[in-house]
C-alpha cells in the first residue's frame, strides 16, 4: 500500500488506485500486506519498502 512517512510515522493513503500515479509521486514508502490480511490497528508494526 502506498503511504507517507514522516517524522517516524507512517500515513497510508486512502486512496490506494493503481491509477491514480500523484497517489504513487506522494508516497516515499510502501507497506507489505498479504491479501486478505484483515484490518489493522493504529500503531501495530508491518512490513515496509522504503522508496
Amino acid at each position: 500500500m502506498r503511504a507517507q512517512l514522516t517524522d517516524g510515522q507512517v500515513t497510508v493513503f486512502d486512496r490506494q488506485d493503481s491509477a491514480l500515479l500523484s497517489v504513487l509521486a506522494d508516497a516515499n514508502i510502501l507497506v507489505i500486506r498479504p491479501p486478505n490480511d484483515p484490518a489493522r490497528k493504529t500503531g501495530e508494526v508491518m512490513r515496509c519498502i522504503t522508496i
